[in-house]
């Protein structure tokens, strides 16, 4: 967010620009180099954009200024797409992408690419209905069984209930 001086610095800087874009008569990018308001108006831009630049670091994002180079693709070796269709199915994305040595996200990216899907981990529930023990097991088995949608389910498994009684509660996760 600007500050009120920040914004009358920059409205300045753009009313000067305004000014000296009608000065300038140059029609292609010779004319440009030579011309002393196209200059003017470049270092009037330069200016601008170091207004625009965060002054805390601490604020500043990979995307931010100053441009930043993207950070090196992942190179998929011939050993590493056998690792991921030798253990995909063993493995969830997040213990496949520390063996490997690589970014989630770009491993979840390879994985459909080459059509493999990897372990998800699973939780078990117990639903109760005003402190009754109605079901346990998955989220889909318990809905099979209470008739109820599995995004009510979900809901109350994230603790998001309204005052009906019903609770999910977390038995234990398996690998």
């Amino acid at each position: 967010m600007m500050d009120i001086q920040m914004r009358k610095m920059r409205i300045e800087i753009l009313d000067k620009i305004d000014a000296l874009t009608p000065k300038c008569k140059c029609q292609s990018a010779e004319d440009a180099e030579n011309c002393s308001n196209c200059k003017l108006i470049n270092q009037l831009g330069q200016v601008l954009k170091e207004l625009l630049r965060p002054r805390n670091k601490k604020l500043m994002k990979d995307h931010d200024y100053p441009e930043n180079k993207k950070k090196p693709a992942v190179v998929w070796t011939k050993e590493m797409v056998k690792i991921i269709e030798e253990n995909a199915h063993k493995y969830t994305y997040k213990e496949l992408a520390e063996i490997l040595k690589v970014p989630e996200k770009s491993l979840r990216t390879k994985c459909s690419d080459l059509g493999f899907k990897c372990k998800k981990l699973s939780v078990k529930y117990k639903y109760y209905e005003n402190d009754i023990l109605i079901a346990t097991g998955f989220i889909p088995e318990i809905a099979k069984i209470t008739g109820l949608n599995d995004s009510t389910l979900r809901n109350y498994a994230m603790g998001r209930r309204l005052s009906t009684g019903r609770r999910m509660e977390k038995i234990n996760e398996h690998k």
